[in-house]
């Protein structure tokens, strides 16, 4: 809000056995098993979108009965262990239970999720504990990694920073880069940059190799800097939009903007040249962009989300395959940045559906599927 550049990277977590992401039916359950390991205590955290009492959320340690967990910040017992759960809402509508398991040791856990609620949820649960080790420690038994980017790449703002190998002839993207999108379906990464391995100077000058999506986030951060030196006039917003209009999309990337490199692999020269060319800069795209929906096939609802570079009027209308309107989403003023919203189809047959946005006469439409 203050017009400074934030990069954050988008962590670490794919491959780390520590995410999990469950879509629970419509008045139905979900059992998620985890493991302590070695750590002496380990803190799930459960987290989904709507009001506290969408979801509940209990326990079971070992053989012993599931117990429900209270979530207003006390400690009961289950099994043999002590267990702490406190639930809060951010003003954005996402609820987050923390939950803490003292001397958790080697011990299995089933967490099971009931949604009482008559629409399809998304349900995340994280785990952490006192070890912070990629081994041996707290873990899922069957671990989701399509949703692993971490606080604070999930930012609002933040230009969110993926990792790619950059020293082999394989520049695919680094398995341990975090990716997917956040628990309201909104993309994370941004871009994506060299993670492994990069070469620093480090103590008494001399060069060492570190990796990881943190080696990426300053390479982006060099990027804005110069951007910002080129022109001191640009603002948070215009350095996100060069960044990704620069960006290159190669075998390995696919199809872009996707939820694993945002909008590919960072070109610094592509992002300062649109600043610096006459032409490049009068042609400069505006970066309007739809994202597939998510969950795509969806019952009955979805989430839909769309980035604007400028403040303007938008439509974003659902059409069925006859092209007959069903529902107009969205028909106001937008400012810039990214959007979302929740499309709820529980009065529709199930089929082919099409959502379309619309900007200054330009049009973008995306398939969705609804089964029920």
């Amino acid at each position: 809000a203050a017009g400074i550049t934030q990069v954050m990277p988008a962590g670490n977590l794919t491959g780390g056995a520590m995410q999990k992401t469950m879509t629970v039916s419509a008045n139905d359950s979900s059992t998620a098993t985890f493991t302590g390991g070695s750590s002496s205590s380990v803190w799930p955290s459960i987290r989904w979108v709507g009001n506290t009492t969408d979801v509940e959320v209990k326990l079971q340690v070992g053989a012993s009965s599931f117990v429900t967990l209270p979530g207003d910040g006390s400690t009961i017992t289950i099994g043999t262990k002590s267990v702490y759960s406190n639930k809060s809402i951010s003003s954005r509508g996402t609820v987050m239970m923390v939950v803490y398991i003292a001397a958790s040791g080697s011990t299995t856990y089933n967490l099971r999720v009931l949604n009482a609620t008559t629409s399809q949820t998304r349900v995340e649960g994280m785990l952490g504990d006192d070890g912070f080790s990629w081994s041996g420690l707290a873990r899922w038994s069957a671990p989701t990694e399509n949703n692993t980017a971490t606080w604070p790449s999930t930012a609002d703002s933040a230009i969110g920073v993926a990792a790619y190998k950059s020293k082999s002839n394989n520049t695919d993207i680094n398995t341990f880069s975090g990716r997917g999108t956040r628990i309201d379906g909104a993309r994370t990464v941004d871009v994506a940059a060299p993670g492994s391995t990069v070469y620093s100077i480090g103590l008494n000058t001399t060069y060492v190799g570190f990796g990881g999506t943190s080696s990426a986030g300053p390479h982006v951060a060099g990027a804005a800097a110069l951007l910002l030196q080129a022109d001191t006039t640009l603002r948070h917003r215009d350095v996100r939009r060069l960044l990704r209009a620069g960006a290159i999309a190669d075998q390995y990337t696919g199809t872009v903007p996707n939820t694993t490199w945002g909008f590919g692999k960072l070109r610094i020269n592509n992002a300062i040249g649109f600043i610096t060319s006459t032409y490049e800069e009068q042609h400069l795209p505006l970066l309007i962009s739809l994202d597939q929906n998510y969950p795509n096939p969806f019952n009955p609802s979805t989430t839909i989300q769309f980035e604007l570079p400028t403040p303007g009027h938008v439509k974003l209308i659902v059409f069925d395959m006859l092209g007959r309107e069903v529902r107009t989403l969205v028909d106001e003023h937008h400012s810039p940045g990214q959007q979302v919203v929740r499309f709820d189809a529980i009065n529709l047959a199930s089929g082919v559906y099409y959502y379309t946005l619309i900007r200054d006469g330009s049009v973008y439409t995306k398939r969705m599927l609804l089964l029920k």
